[in-house]
């Protein structure tokens, strides 16, 4: 197993980190590149919904 560091993440208050199967290992940062930017879409998505303008007309 190898353990990955998540880029950008310290807006969230800390390190996050993944792990990797040794089949995997050669590709560790390219997914933890993919969660970190899984997880300012949802954080994005969260603080602004696109439903909401739908109820404020905004």
């Amino acid at each position: 197993m190898k353990k990955a560091k998540l880029p950008d993440t310290k807006y969230l208050g800390c390190d996050l980190y993944i792990e990797v199967d040794e089949e995997h290992e050669g590709q560790a940062e390219d997914y933890a590149r993919i969660c970190a930017e899984g997880l300012r879409s949802i954080e994005d998505m969260a603080l602004n919904p696109p439903f909401l303008s739908k109820y404020t007309g905004e």
